[in-house]
């Protein structure tokens, strides 16, 4: 996909991008290798990328679940950065991963 950046536009790949925060009428997409400050809204560009790696986390946040390698209580661990997740989210992301399981332990 191409973004536009001052006078031109620059290709990124939908893989590189960790996020994309909602600022007011702009987005914010964090990639791996710089981040761009979009005339946008977050639903319109979800709706452009297309891609089911995308979960909206919150109602500002919309992060590529391919970079998700942590979840700490409300904190979702998002390539080097760290992304808030909504309570009313938080059943429906965590039902997308396979979670393990382990029994307790008990005293002897």
């Amino acid at each position: 996909m191409f973004v536009p950046d001052r006078h031109s536009h620059i290709r990124i790949e939908k893989q590189d991008i960790y996020f994309v925060e909602a600022d007011g009428s702009y987005i914010k997409v964090f990639t791996k290798s710089r981040k761009f400050h979009l005339s946008s809204n977050l639903k319109s560009f979800s709706l452009q990328l297309n891609d089911s790696s995308f979960i909206r986390v919150s109602r500002k946040h919309l992060i590529n679940s391919r970079h998700l390698h942590k979840i700490n209580g409300n904190v979702l661990h998002v390539g080097p950065y760290d992304v808030l997740l909504s309570k009313n989210q938080r059943k429906n992301i965590l039902d997308r991963f396979p979670i393990l399981h382990t029994k307790t332990q008990t005293s002897l």
